[in-house]
């Protein structure tokens, strides 16, 4: 077992979000600093660590795929989005247009069940158009509608409240391709590690993008704009899925060669 890279992972991933939280909530002092710069230490000797050891808790050859790191990039890319529609969004509905907390829920509900509802399909699109094609398309439609409702910011409710569904219907193929594509296309020995790294890719993006986003509110900066970030973050997915991933559908890491057994 790898305790050292473990608890040097841990440690890591906990002091970014840590710091990335306190900056939301305080901005940038030196608590916050002293955690992110800490992360970036520990990030260091996590490195140092894995290429030594003989068992590193992600292998090398893992890291070095590009449909994975296109998918987890990707991944985050989409967190950043869901983070404005589901975070920033609330503070949204609550102040420019008076709901509850509870009424803020509610009016977001139909968001988040249009995801469950477009992910029916999403299988049987991959099969006959490919993951990547599929999710790019999806992403380029979340990123239209998130600046759709950036646009349509202070307008009337039941305008921005049928864009945010809309925007939910179309973020139901990410999460199946995405998944497939990193998770599914593993080798066997692979997949439970495949999983945790993009598991993990969510967290820390949906983490640092809250924190960026209320920091851009907390210096005045209007909702529309902050929208508008999260829509471009989308389009970044876009990017990364082109530019990264390669066409076809290939493994997420080289496949173990079959062993050769001799004739005796």
């Amino acid at each position: 077992m790898d305790l050292a890279g473990a608890v040097l992972a841990t440690g890591m991933l906990l002091a970014l979000i840590f710091g990335a939280n306190r900056i939301a909530e305080s901005g940038p002092d030196p608590v916050a600093l002293g955690a992110v710069a800490a992360s970036g230490v520990l990030l260091f000797l996590l490195v140092r660590v894995e290429r030594r050891v003989a068992d590193p808790l992600v292998r090398p050859a893992l890291l070095r795929s590009r449909p994975l790191v296109a998918g987890c990039l990707a991944f985050a890319a989409h967190s950043a989005a869901y983070a404005v529609v589901v975070v920033v969004g609330s503070l949204y509905l609550q102040e420019v247009h008076g709901l509850s907390p509870a009424g803020a829920g509610l009016v977001l509900a139909p968001v988040l069940l249009g995801a469950l509802v477009s992910a029916a399909p999403a299988g049987a699109l991959i099969r006959r158009f490919g993951a990547r094609r599929v999710v790019a398309v999806a992403l380029a439609l979340c990123a239209v509608t998130l600046a759709l409702v950036a646009v349509s910011a202070g307008g009337p409710l039941i305008l921005v409240t049928t864009i945010l569904v809309a925007w939910g219907l179309s973020a139901g193929p990410i999460y199946v391709g995405l998944t497939r594509v990193c998770v599914g296309d593993a080798p066997p020995g692979d997949q439970g590690t495949a999983s945790a790294v993009f598991e993990s890719t969510t967290h820390v993006a949906g983490a640092i993008s809250v924190a960026v986003f209320l920091t851009l509110l907390a210096a005045g900066v209007g909702y529309g704009v902050v929208q508008f970030v999260g829509a471009v973050a989308g389009g970044l997915g876009v990017l990364a899925l082109l530019l990264v991933m390669p066409a076809g559908e290939p493994g997420t890491a080289p496949k173990p060669e079959p062993q050769r057994v001799d004739a005796r």
